[in-house]
């Protein structure tokens, strides 16, 4: 909850092991219904945008499967669709006429992605390669390909190197030097919406911590534990401008 935002979400997600267990089939499902306001002259009220209700709803379904196709070569494909309904804009942005903004309230999106998992034979080296193509009925369509390398050294440590490109079209409705007549429906001054690619370096490094369970008494309950550290670059072309994401992770099972 914010002072302009109620959300409520829920999920389920489901999975069956098939062939032997060499296949898994999954199914999740999660629905978010938020109440969408707009602080304005000190008072909270109910943002609309071009329809009669702040309720923004969303869905999604997903169904994937994974298969061992070899020893050492695992892969997995990915189904995805979401439709959004309601108030879908930022209720204080405006385009660069000094018009708020406005968005569609219905957009319809989907998405497959795939990936391979393989143990290169006699290394310690993992690669994998991932790609996701995108589309909605605004007129986005996306490709995303992501190259991993996960490399375990000193035994409990756990390397991974990344290299993420993505490239997107714009919206129907966005306009690249961002000037709207004042009789045309949709507008938008969302750098989401707009013609972009980025470049995404990283690394992360985990170290698991069973040694140190097993080594120092009264630590046994760090069994299965581990620390992981997080770092991506991200170079793109659109209105946000290049960003840097950190972060620092401690897991330990119950």
């Amino acid at each position: 909850t914010e002072s302009d935002w109620i959300s409520r979400s829920f999920g389920l997600s489901v999975a069956r092991e098939l062939f032997n267990r060499a296949g898994t089939l999954s199914l999740s499902y999660s629905g978010n219904f938020d109440s969408v306001n707009k602080i304005f002259a000190g008072r909270v009220l109910p943002w609309t945008s071009t329809g009669t209700s702040n309720l923004q709803q969303v869905n999604y379904l997903g169904v994937g499967y994974t298969h061992a196709l070899h020893r050492r070569l695992l892969g997995g494909l990915l189904f995805e669709g979401i439709v959004a309904t309601g108030p879908q804009d930022n209720p204080y942005r405006q385009v660069r006429d000094g018009l708020p903004e406005s968005h569609p309230l219905l957009r319809r999106r989907g998405a497959i992605s795939g990936f391979l998992r393989w143990a290169v034979p006699r290394t310690p080296l993992v690669l994998e390669p991932r790609y996701r193509l995108y589309g909605d009925d605004w007129g986005i369509v996306a490709h995303g390909l992501d190259l991993r390398a996960h490399v375990r050294f000193l035994k409990r440590v756990v390397l991974r190197a990344r290299y993420r490109y993505y490239t997107q079209s714009g919206a129907d409705f966005w306009a690249a030097d961002g000037y709207y007549p004042a009789d045309v429906a949709y507008r938008t001054a969302d750098p989401k919406m707009s013609k972009f690619h980025s470049h995404t370096p990283g690394a992360e490094l985990t170290l698991e911590l069973d040694g140190l369970a097993s080594r120092v008494r009264g630590l046994r309950w760090l069994q299965g534990a581990w620390v992981s550290a997080t770092y991506n670059h991200i170079f793109q072309t659109n209105r946000f401008g290049n960003a840097r994401l950190g972060s620092l992770a401690f897991s330990v099972p119950f």
